[in-house]
């Protein structure tokens, strides 16, 4: 495998690290290794989140979550557009859930972070992650305002020569 696929592999998932019990310093080996136990061990389970996955990589990933919410929302105005009200109530109302939900497990002094386990211990590890519910408009115009400002804008995390990074330098 190419260093550049390699690079890419470790610093775009880094932020899963902790769930799966690998050290802060690892091969690429053990860091693909251990991502492909989890693909077998999810296919041995069908991947039954609530009744096998949860027992081995129960994380609640923040992006995943955003894009959720941002689907729900989309799927509001569409109905709506097709003058179908009680589906977009209820399509709206399932993305403000799942954006309260958010905000109560994952929201922590303005970061959304990403969880795992039962009780929800949060991954703080600052990625790219950090900025999916800006995608979502899950936070108001301050607190949006705020995470930009504080983070994104910030040389000494997101804003290098070349932003993006997907990790905080």
């Amino acid at each position: 495998m190419n260093l550049l696929l390699k690079k890419f592999i470790q610093i775009f998932t880094i932020r899963f690290d902790i769930p799966l019990n690998l050290p802060s310093r690892h091969s690429f080996k053990e860091n693909t290794q251990k991502r492909l136990d989890l693909v077998a061990r999810n296919i041995s389970c069908n991947f039954d989140a609530p009744f096998c996955m949860r027992n081995f990589f129960w994380v609640k990933d923040v992006p995943f979550n955003a894009i959720m919410v941002k689907n729900l929302k989309l799927l509001a105005e569409l109905v709506a557009e097709l003058s179908l009200e009680d589906d977009a109530k209820f399509f709206k109302g399932e993305a403000e859930k799942v954006a309260e939900t958010m905000k109560k497990y994952m929201l922590d002094k303005g970061i959304f972070w990403s969880t795992y386990g039962e009780n929800y211990k949060k991954i703080e590890v600052k990625t790219w992650a950090i900025f999916a519910p800006l995608f979502a408009e899950i936070l108001n115009q301050s607190e949006a305002k705020k995470l930009v400002e504080k983070h994104l804008l910030n040389p000494k995390e997101f804003w290098t020569n070349y932003p993006v990074p997907t990790v905080s330098i």
